[in-house]
């Protein structure tokens, strides 16, 4: 298990296209590893504001709680598990994190998102 986000060493390979599993990371989006990993990784999310990630079939509202002010000034992102997943793994750039389809200011969030930190140049895939 990685110490800084509890993951197994074997979700890993799947993460990186320099492994001999690149055919599983281009062709795994509805998968059971990107469904259950999605979820770990969006669940173990902590923003230093609120946030709430929709994805394709359920909602995760992360970071410190509201106190009662209203959901006007949360910050939403609208994405999906596979994407969800390569993003929180370090596959995506701070500019590609920041052009996702945001509700509100990410500013404060971008530096967040990621486990490994975000990728220095942008990565297409």
């Amino acid at each position: 298990m990685d110490s800084r986000c509890g993951l197994p060493c074997s979700m890993s390979p799947l993460t990186s296209t320099t492994s001999g599993a690149r055919s599983v990371n281009l062709g795994a989006r509805h998968t059971v590893v990107v469904r259950v990993g999605a979820e770990r990784l969006l669940t173990w999310l902590q923003p230093p504001i609120p946030l709430r990630v929709v994805v394709e079939d359920a909602e995760y509202r992360v970071g410190p709680a509201r106190d009662g002010e209203g959901e006007g000034e949360i910050v939403v992102l609208t994405t999906d598990r596979f994407e969800a997943f390569r993003w929180r793994m370090g596959r995506r750039s701070r500019a590609q994190l920041a052009n996702l389809q945001w509700t509100g200011d990410p500013t404060p969030i971008l530096d967040h998102l990621v486990v490994f930190g975000p990728a220095p140049t942008d990565i297409y895939e």
